[in-house]
């Protein structure tokens, strides 16, 4: 939430001349592939608690291949949550970041190096909203169980 809030702060400000204002020295401007990673983290992390609830994702002695992915395209449908388009294009470029631009200057492979997706003065508003949701999925999951 910090770094998420300096960062769509500064995102709204307008293009400052040099010397503008720094946190240690950086522009929170800076701070969105973080925000990003960060975020696709949390959200995956609900998202996969989620799958844990409803299924079983050990296959022999190994996770399933679908669970192991940082794609919400492929995750959300496992878990039985739908967004609206508006959500899920934030969550493609969550997904981005968690794979490379929130931790490399680069992609590791040249299958990978795709356009970064840019970030939006609304991704934070996004971001919580998704986040309730998804904790409300989560609990409902956890109460319902797999059925068994």
């Amino acid at each position: 939430m910090v770094i998420g809030r300096l960062f769509v702060d500064d995102l709204r400000r307008p293009i400052p001349p040099s010397g503008s204002e720094t946190t240690e020295g950086v522009r929170p401007i800076s701070f969105g592939p973080i925000f990003q990673m960060l975020a696709g983290y949390a959200l995956e992390t609900l998202v996969k608690g989620i799958i844990v609830a409803k299924t079983d994702v050990v296959k022999g002695k190994y996770l399933t291949k679908e669970f192991t992915s940082h794609d919400f395209d492929k995750l959300l449908p496992l878990a039985g949550v739908t967004l609206p388009e508006r959500h899920m294009a934030f969550l493609r470029r969550l997904s981005d970041a968690v794979r490379w631009p929130g931790r490399y200057p680069v992609s590791t492979g040249p299958d990978a190096m795709q356009p970064v997706r840019y970030s939006a003065t609304d991704d934070l508003q996004w971001f919580n909203a998704i986040y309730d949701h998804l904790v409300t999925a989560l609990q409902s999951a956890m109460r319902h169980g797999r059925g068994e």
